[in-house]
């Protein structure tokens, strides 16, 4: 089975969007990343 990877400006964009989330709620910021990251693990 393959596997996905991620490109250096996925990771950017993750961490940019990331942060943007953050500055209101860290605690959904980190749900979103998880859920994103778990989702690519499915494919």
């Amino acid at each position: 089975m393959g596997k996905v990877k991620w490109t250096e400006n996925a990771s950017k964009n993750l961490k940019h969007i990331c942060g943007y989330i953050a500055k209101d709620s860290e605690i959904y910021a980190t749900h979103l990343v998880k859920s994103l990251i778990g989702a690519t693990e499915k494919l």
